[in-house]
Order: structure tokens, then C-alpha cells, then sequence
């Protein structure tokens, strides 16, 4: 599998890094080196079913969490955290 390492546009070089395979996450893109002010990197997390949990740029975060259905059930960011429920065992949300 290929996967995409570098973009040079406009603004600069955009440098992607990849998580190895047997690791979590595997093949999804671990880093973004982002061509700005600050050289802010971008980094995310994977749980063992390859699902985002956690998105750092710079000293922000943002996170996820997951029921055992897969359902996301929380979401922390900077403004707050935020809370998701379901009807049942169904993936409609009955409150967000």
C-alpha cells in the first residue's frame, strides 16, 4: 500500500507519517507536520479497532470514546465535553 509522505504547495511541505502495521491504528495517519507560523504538528490516536480516541494540534486535544458497540459516546474538546446516548441497541441517537 502506498501512502501519500509529503505535499508541497503554496505554503510549503505537508509531511505525513503513518502508523506501522501490527500497531494500532495501523496504515491511519499518526502525524501531519502543517507548514504555518508555529510548525504546528498534528498528531492522532487509535484504539485497537482503528478509531480515532485522540487529535493533539499543538497543546489543543480533542478526544473520543466508544461504547462496546462502537457507538461514540463522548467527545472532549476544548469548549467542553460532550456526551452522545442511543435508542436501545440501535445507532440513533436519542441524545446528544
Amino acid at each position: 500500500m502506498l501512502l501519500l509522505a509529503c505535499v508541497t504547495d503554496g505554503t510549503g511541505s505537508h509531511n505525513y507519517s503513518y502508523n506501522a502495521v501490527g500497531s494500532l491504528g495501523a496504515n491511519r495517519l499518526s502525524e501531519e507536520a502543517v507548514p504555518d507560523q508555529s510548525d504546528t504538528l498534528r498528531t492522532t490516536q487509535y484504539d485497537a479497532l482503528g478509531r480515532p480516541t485522540e487529535r493533539r494540534i499543538g497543546s489543543l486535544s480533542e478526544t473520543w470514546t466508544y461504547d462496546l458497540l462502537g457507538r461514540k459516546v463522548g467527545h472532549g474538546t476544548p469548549l467542553g465535553q460532550f456526551s452522545y446516548a442511543y435508542l436501545g441497541e440501535t445507532g440513533q441517537a436519542s441524545r446528544q
